[in-house]
């Protein structure tokens, strides 16, 4: 009669969680191309690093994408083009929270950012390593990307 007991309540405890597994915790991935404006100045340093420009993402539901992020730098009193092509995966770990794995970062042709500067602008911009990012579909128009903590902008959904 114990055992009977146990394996009961052991199948129940497989099954609540089986449920609760497919039902609260869906795995949410995207197929969706957008586009945003960014304006970014880090004022916390002697450093500054202001960029003005814009960024394209492609999700794709295979749990990887690419993103264009382009405009201009502004670094000790000059002004320099930058334009990074980005491969990455994402994996979805719960609810709206991302890991995202950049793979490659490729300089596009009109970039012109001295080699000294863009290792610079990559670390500060956090385009290498791992992260993890928000990502938040709204209706059919706009994706919220941001951190765990705060969004950092609505990126408007292509048609």
């Amino acid at each position: 009669m114990k055992i009977v007991a146990i394996l009961a309540t052991t199948i129940i405890v497989l099954l609540a969680t089986l449920i609760w597994q497919i039902t609260d915790h869906r795995q949410i991935y995207f197929n969706e191309r957008c586009f945003a404006n960014i304006e970014y100045l880090d004022a916390s340093s002697d450093n500054s690093l202001p960029f003005h420009g814009n960024i394209v993402f492609e999700f794709l539901t295979d749990q990887t994408g690419q993103f264009n992020l382009s405009g201009t730098i502004s670094h000790n009193e000059k002004e320099y083009t930058f334009s990074r092509y980005v491969k990455f995966s994402y994996k979805n770990i719960v609810d709206n929270n991302y890991r995202l794995k950049i793979h490659a970062i490729e300089a596009l042709s009109h970039d012109n950012v001295p080699e000294e500067i863009s290792e610079f602008v990559i670390k500060r911009l956090t385009l290498s390593g791992e992260r993890t990012i928000y990502l938040q579909k709204n209706d059919a128009s706009v994706i919220t990307i941001g951190n765990p903590l705060t969004p950092m902008f609505n990126c408007v959904i292509q048609s």
